[in-house]
């Protein structure tokens, strides 16, 4: 494969796996204050609703994840990168619908099931990679994967303050 083609595949992954971590972990700094707009109240119950709406994304993405991957290798991981961009945005802005705490948690589970672009990514990395370029193209990846994991909680640290909760998630 020539070198163009690996290294544009690696820099769309590492730009996707950027904005989905991002959009993953966006909403925790904001999290108690919207499941409390939810109706939830009580400081104990703030905490333990927002500790299972965040991990539902997390605990439904494991679950699934051997199967995207099986789905990839008999239709194509470019298509499975598709399918979880666009699952990610619509159920990313389906939470910004939520009306009660249940609500918030199925479609963070949602989330999880319908993700698995980083992943993905990595399969194509490291199939389309040359072997001599293979260990630092992947690292390259997994810093961008770190990076959208420490970008998504600042940037949600900052939003709430310019925009109400429910728009961020549009």
């Amino acid at each position: 494969m020539s070198s163009v083609y690996w290294q544009r595949n690696l820099a769309i992954c590492f730009f996707g796996s950027f904005i989905n971590i991002v959009a993953m972990t966006l909403l925790l700094p904001f999290l108690p204050i919207y499941i409390e707009q939810l109706g939830v109240e009580g400081h104990a119950q703030i905490v333990q609703w927002s500790g299972i709406a965040y991990g539902a994304t997390f605990l439904s993405a494991a679950l699934v994840a051997p199967l995207w991957g099986r789905l990839a290798d008999r239709y194509g991981s470019k298509q499975n990168l598709i399918r979880a961009s666009l699952g990610m945005v619509v159920s990313m802005a389906l939470i910004g619908l939520a009306q009660n705490v249940w609500q918030l948690v199925l479609l963070r589970f949602l989330v999880g099931l319908a993700g698995g672009y980083t992943s993905g990514s990595y399969v194509i990395v490291a199939a389309q990679t040359p072997k001599d370029r293979s260990a630092w193209a992947l690292g390259t990846l997994a810093s961008g994967i770190m990076a959208g994991s420490l970008v998504g909680p600042l940037i949600g640290g900052v939003l709430p303050a310019v925009l109400d909760i429910r728009s961020i998630f549009f």
